[in-house]
């Protein structure tokens, strides 16, 4: 999709309505959810509360089984919570069925008429409202010039790519202007490549349109890519709400370091309090010591990330400030951008292991394990640092 030039204000639906007294587009108020099969129960979400701001792009985010698409079904009204409260706009709509709320939701399958053109798909829910012929014309004209389908109107969905029914079924529920748009993996059955550019022209559509969008993923590339804030999901629970480069590079746990992008988790205990620049010495287990941000007194057993873009890998010992180990790389694997390096680090009886991310800047050697000369090879003895800054420690359970 070429185009990402500036539309016209025809072309735009208009702003959802927002609440004067500011409530959230979305808010759930200690929600739970337990499946009961005979003697059987299965909670998939557990007391949540979330609120999301009126015209946001959030995500859930988090692996299967966590409740995202529970989360996601409580939303539109496709299942009712066993407690708590469902607000739209600052209006309780628990019990209220979906076809009364103001959301509409977008499928992973799409769920495209095959019978009926791009235009009728789009004009279907239209028609179900008894909206006028000629404002239906106008209205489904206009969203197919905004998703960049105005030729395939008279188009049948078979003859659509992937991404192209994709934004039907974007079209479809836009066209109806509702107050939120709720899309469950929109993206899961696009190849990579095609799920890459889908990316920027649903955040595109997203910000014309001015619609509060909920977007559920497993995917963590996608929800950093993607969204204003998003929330990660484990056990039907959250884990940590925030803007992507907040928890990315701020983690609240092991299991949000560990989901959300690689990390390196490491373990120790605090051997000397914070200095002046608030940074403690901490012992790893197996013996090397770091520094790192805490308040934590001598002697607390700390987690504590680094992620493998923050290291440096070197032959030489780094003549900086920074906290450097010695260590013995085991295994070393092209990924195009990157090279990573698996270093087991000295001292620790190859019980600490260390992932590096090494930024391919030269041409690899043809034939060889080396990404370009002077890279570390397997067997090779290198340092490793990184600025104490970059060691962010953990919460825990």
């Amino acid at each position: 999709m070429a185009s990402t030039t500036e539309r016209s204000p025809r072309t735009r639906p208009p702003d959802p309505g927002r609440d004067a007294d500011g409530a959230p587009a979305i808010a759930l108020e200690h929600v739970a959810k337990t499946y009961r099969t005979g003697r059987r129960a299965v909670t998939a979400v557990r007391s949540l509360d979330l609120a999301v701001t009126p015209g946001e792009y959030f995500a859930l985010l988090g692996p299967s089984g966590c409740g995202k698409t529970t989360t996601l079904r409580l939303i539109a009204g496709f299942e009712e919570p066993t407690a708590g409260t469902v607000r739209l706009a600052g209006r309780d709509v628990t019990g209220v069925p979906p076809n009364r709320r103001d959301v509409n939701t977008v499928f992973q399958n799409y769920a495209l008429f095959p019978h009926m053109t791009v235009a009728d798909n789009v004009a279907f829910g239209l028609r179900r409202r008894r909206v006028p012929t000629a404002e239906i014309r106008r209205r489904v004209g206009d969203i197919l010039d905004l998703v960049e389908l105005t030729g395939a109107a008279d188009r049948r969905p078979a003859r659509l790519s992937g991404g192209q029914q994709q934004r039907v079924a974007l079209a479809r529920a836009l066209v109806n202007r509702p107050g939120a748009l709720l899309l469950d993996e929109p993206l899961g059955a696009l190849d990579p490549v095609l799920r890459h550019t889908m990316r920027a022209e649903l955040k595109r559509v997203q910000r014309e349109v001015g619609v509060t969008f909920v977007h559920v993923t497993h995917d963590q590339g996608e929800a950093l890519a993607m969204a204003d804030r998003l929330a990660v999901m484990a056990d039907g629970e959250l884990r940590q709400t925030g803007a992507p480069a907040e928890v990315y590079e701020r983690p609240a746990d092991r299991f949000v370091a560990g989901f959300v992008g690689a990390a390196n988790l490491l373990t120790g205990t605090v051997r000397a309090a914070a200095d002046a620049d608030g940074y403690a010495l901490v012992g790893l287990d197996g013996g090397p010591q770091v520094r790192a941000a805490t308040t934590a007194a001598p002697g607390t057993r700390v987690d504590l990330t680094v992620r493998p873009e923050k290291i440096r890998i070197s032959a030489v010992e780094p003549d900086t400030a920074a906290d450097r180990l010695r260590g013995t790389v085991r295994d070393t694997v092209y990924q195009g951008p990157v090279t990573q390096y698996t270093v087991v680090v000295a001292g620790t009886g190859g019980a600490t292991e260390l992932v590096v991310h090494r930024q391919n800047a030269g041409v690899p050697a043809a034939g060889t394990e080396r990404t370009e000369p002077g890279s570390p090879a397997r067997g090779d003895e290198v340092w490793l640092a990184w600025p104490p800054r970059h060691a962010h420690v953990l919460g825990r359970p």
